[in-house]
C-alpha cells in the first residue's frame, strides 16, 4: 500500500470515529440523557480533542476512571443542560493470585491477553495497572461481573477478581520527581534523555505517532514543553514536565519533571 492510500485510510478511520461521536453527542442532546463511548485509545482521544470545538455545544467530559488514565471514555451531555449528574459506567477490578508464592511475574500483556482470550472487546477494557503481585483493571460496568466470574487463570497463575473497595479516583501510580540536564528544551531532546534513547530513536517515536502532550498527539519534535504539560510516550512511560531549574556553566539546561512508575 502506497503512502497516499495509507493516508486516505487513516483519514477515513478518523472521519468514521468522529461520525460515531457526533451521533452519540446528538443522541444525548435529543433524548436529554448522557451517552458514553467505550474506552478509547490515546490516538482516538487525540483525534477527538483536535476536533473538540465541534462538540462544545453538546458538552462532554473525559475520564478513564483515575487521574492518569491513558485509555478513556467520553461522556456527552452537560449537567447544566440535562439537569442532573451521573457517574461514568467504569469499574475497577482487583486481580490477585490465589497463592502468592506460586504466582508468575505477570505483565500488562499477560493480563490483557487473558481478557482478550475471554472474547471481551478491547473497547470494554481501560487501563491495566500492574504492581508486583496484583493488578487493577478498569472496565465498563456491565462487563465486570463476567470478568469476575471467568478470569480465573493468567498463564500458569490461578487468580481471583473482585471489585475494589477504594474509590476508583484514588488509584495512583508511584511518582518520583527527577532532574536531568539537556542540551535544549526541545521535546525530542527531553524524551531522549529521560528514557535513555538516542536522538534518532527519539525522532522515530515522533514519526510513529507515539508522543502525546496533554492527550493530544504531537508530531512537532521541536516543541518546547510548558510547565505542567503531561507527556506520554507509548511503550516507555509518562511524565509531568515541571520546567527548567537553571542553566549550567556549559550552557546546558537542567530540567525538572515527575515520572510515573
Amino acid at each position: 500500500m502506497n503512502s497516499k492510500n495509507e493516508m486516505d485510510k487513516i483519514m477515513n478511520e478518523e472521519q468514521l470515529l468522529l461520525k460515531r461521536m457526533q451521533d452519540l453527542a446528538e443522541r444525548a442532546y435529543r433524548t436529554g440523557q448522557f451517552t458514553f463511548t467505550g474506552f478509547l485509545s490515546q490516538p482516538e482521544i487525540s483525534i477527538f480533542l483536535k476536533a473538540s470545538t465541534q462538540f462544545r455545544q453538546y458538552g462532554y467530559t473525559v475520564s478513564g476512571g483515575w487521574r492518569e488514565a491513558e485509555r478513556s471514555v467520553i461522556r456527552f451531555g452537560s449537567v447544566q443542560e440535562l439537569g442532573y449528574e451521573t457517574s461514568f459506567p467504569i469499574c475497577c477490578l482487583l486481580v490477585q493470585p490465589v497463592m502468592k508464592k506460586f504466582a508468575d511475574q505477570l505483565t500488562h500483556r499477560d493480563y490483557l491477553g487473558a481478557l482478550m482470550n475471554l472474547g471481551i472487546e478491547r473497547s470494554l477494557i481501560g487501563d491495566i495497572i500492574v504492581s508486583e503481585t496484583e493488578a487493577r483493571i478498569f472496565c465498563m460496568e456491565h462487563i465486570a461481573e463476567f470478568i469476575m466470574g471467568n478470569l480465573d487463570k493468567i498463564k500458569h497463575t490461578s487468580v481471583k477478581c473482585s471489585l475494589t473497595q477504594e474509590e476508583v479516583q484514588n488509584v495512583e501510580e508511584h511518582e518520583i520527581q527527577e532532574n536531568e540536564t539537556v542540551a535544549s528544551e526541545r521535546l525530542d531532546a527531553i524524551i531522549a534523555k529521560i528514557f535513555k534513547l538516542s536522538r534518532n530513536e527519539s525522532l522515530e517515536l515522533f514519526r510513529q505517532k507515539k508522543i502525546f502532550v496533554n492527550s493530544i498527539q504531537c508530531e512537532n519534535n521541536s516543541y518546547a514543553p510548558k510547565e505542567q504539560d503531561r507527556i506520554s510516550v507509548r511503550g516507555y512511560g509518562k511524565i509531568v514536565y515541571l520546567g527548567k531549574s537553571h542553566q549550567t556553566k556549559k550552557g546546558k539546561i537542567n530540567i525538572r519533571y515527575i515520572r510515573f512508575i
